[in-house]
C-alpha cells in the first residue's frame, strides 16, 4: 500500500486569474490567537487544505482538460470538413484553441516544476526533457527490497521493522 502523498505547491496555480486573492481570503478566514509561530501553522494549514479542495473541485486535472478540448476541438474540425460550421461553432472551436493553449502552457510549467531544472526560463520547449528528468529521478528514488544480515525484505512492512532494527 503507498504511503500519503505530501502537499506540493504547483506553480502553475499562480496563472490562475484569481488564484492570489483566493489565497488572501484564505489566509484571513481564520482568526488565531497565540505565538506568532503557531499562527502562521495554523493559517497555513487552513490554506492547505482549502488549497486542496480548490485544487480538486474547481481547478482539476490538466491532463484530462486537455484530451477533452482536443477531443472537442477535432469534432468540429471534421464537422467543418464535412458540412461546414455556423459562426457559433467557429467562435466555440476559436474559444477551445485558446483554452487549449492555456491549458497546455499551464501543464509546461508543472512539467518544468517537477523537472527540478530551476536555470530554465518560462517558455522553453524542451519537453522531452521535462518529461525524462522527474521520470529518471523517480526511477533512482525507488527501493522495491533491502537485503539486510543476508535476508531479503520487499514488504512495507518487512523494509521499516528490518530498517528499524539494523539501525537500533
Amino acid at each position: 500500500m503507498r504511503e500519503k502523498v505530501p502537499f506540493k505547491f504547483e506553480n502553475m496555480w499562480l496563472k490562475v486569474e484569481g488564484f492570489s486573492d483566493l489565497i488572501k481570503n484564505w489566509w484571513g478566514k481564520e482568526e488565531v490567537d497565540g505565538f506568532a509561530s503557531f499562527v502562521i501553522a495554523r493559517k497555513l494549514k487552513v490554506v492547505k487544505e482549502e488549497v486542496k479542495k480548490w485544487n480538486r473541485e474547481v481547478f482539476g486535472d490538466t491532463r484530462l482538460k486537455k484530451f477533452n478540448l482536443l477531443g472537442s476541438i477535432n469534432n468540429l474540425d471534421a464537422k467543418e470538413e464535412s458540412i461546414g460550421l455556423s459562426s457559433e461553432e467557429s467562435d466555440r472551436r476559436r474559444r477551445e484553441r485558446e483554452e487549449r493553449g492555456r491549458v497546455l502552457q499551464l501543464e509546461e510549467i508543472s512539467w518544468r516544476q517537477k523537472s527540478r531544472a530551476l536555470r530554465l526560463r518560462e517558455g522553453d520547449r524542451n519537453t522531452r526533457f521535462f518529461h525524462r528528468t522527474p521520470n529518471f529521478c523517480r526511477k533512482f528514488n525507488f527501493m522495491a527490497s533491502v537485503v539486510i544480515d543476508g535476508i531479503r525484505c520487499e514488504t512495507i512492512d518487512n523494509l521499516k521493522m528490518s530498517i528499524h532494527g539494523f539501525f537500533r
